[in-house]
């Protein structure tokens, strides 16, 4: 069954699509014996987290050697990589050169980027594609304007070969409003909205940064286990 179909089945069947982000090989073992259905690597939290000015800025020679030693779990956990502006603007054969040295199954597109384009070239050299967006404009007076956008070109954007939408910061009835018009998985950041998934972004998960859902307030641990070396480790004079 190719991805497209088995997604649409799982968000008819309501089994919930699980989806989370890894910022290198390591961690992709924790993943093996759970339910995931896709890992992704997200260039938005590798430049937050490798102090890059944004995302587009990055180039593929950034992260790309992360990415050589990605091994698939197993064939039920597909790898998602964000796709580089720099790519979306190159050829054909870029993109394939890309892929292959990505190791990805599907390739991750920013609705903020102009991916109509790009999304038809996908589809014909068979590439499946997640779509994903964060409301840049939350509580704010463009807001309204800004949702309306969006809404509209992810309905166009589904018949690209879009296998799910991936949104962030985007209140209930927007996610309730989307799922009910299109026929692939409506995935969020927010596990209280009701969606047909949800997105975990590791540096969310483990607290790496501040005023952010998590888990484990992993930056506290960290800061009191060298706090502790430091003390153990002093040199006495």
């Amino acid at each position: 069954m190719d991805l497209l179909s088995l997604f649409k089945l799982k968000k008819q069947k309501k089994e919930g699509v699980l989806v989370f982000s890894f910022i290198n090989c390591f961690f992709l073992d924790f993943y093996k014996n759970l339910s995931v259905d896709v890992l992704r690597f997200d260039v938005e939290e590798f430049s937050q987290l490798n102090d890059y000015k944004d995302s587009k800025s990055l180039n593929p020679k950034d992260f790309l050697p992360i990415l050589k030693n990605v091994n698939k779990i197993n064939d039920n956990i597909k790898i998602a990589v964000d796709l580089p502006l720099s790519v979306i603007t190159g050829s054909d054969s870029d993109l394939l050169d890309f892929y292959r040295k990505s190791n990805a199954n599907i390739f991750v597109l920013n609705l903020d980027y102009n991916i109509n384009n790009i999304s038809k070239r996908l589809l014909n050299l068979n590439i499946p594609i997640i779509v994903s967006i964060k409301n840049k404009f939350q509580n704010t007076k463009l807001e309204t304007a800004y949702i309306t956008e969006v809404y509209n070109k992810l309905i166009e954007v589904e018949n690209y070969g879009s296998i799910m939408f991936i949104v962030e910061n985007f209140q209930k009835n927007f996610v309730d409003e989307l799922k009910k018009n299109i026929s692939i998985p409506v995935v969020s950041t927010d596990n209280t909205l009701g969606a047909d998934g949800f997105y975990g972004r590791f540096s969310n998960i483990f607290g790496i940064f501040e005023n952010k859902l998590k888990y484990l307030n992993i930056s506290e641990l960290l800061k009191e286990s060298i706090k502790d070396c430091f003390l153990s480790n002093k040199p006495k004079i």
